[in-house]
């Protein structure tokens, strides 16, 4: 015959380590430091693209400096950003719209 107290004993016993097993990594994840890495600076590559000299299509990086007075400072799929003389400016995205 089937010794229900034994099937039990076992049951318990195994959800006792399990739950033991669950909260000494809790601890250790509680209680030890993060490892934290500094990165040196990433250098953004320059691209000059000339499409045409009639063309006002330009493709630019972000940092990029425009009609030697704006730098893009952003570009969303609302809006692009840039800054001059401590002002910025936002324009509307209407690229592929």
């Amino acid at each position: 015959m089937i010794n229900i107290n034994k099937i039990k004993i076992t049951l318990l016993s195994m959800l006792t380590a399990a739950s033991i097993a669950v909260i000494a990594v809790l601890f250790n994840s509680f209680f030890s430091k993060p490892d934290l890495y500094t990165m040196g600076a990433i250098e953004v590559p320059k691209l000059n693209i000339n499409l045409t000299n009639d063309s006002k299509l330009k493709v630019v990086v972000l940092g990029s400096v425009l009609d030697k007075k704006y730098t893009l400072i952003s570009v969303t799929r609302d809006e692009i950003v840039f800054q001059a003389n401590n002002n910025l400016y936002k324009i509307k995205n209407l690229v592929g719209k």
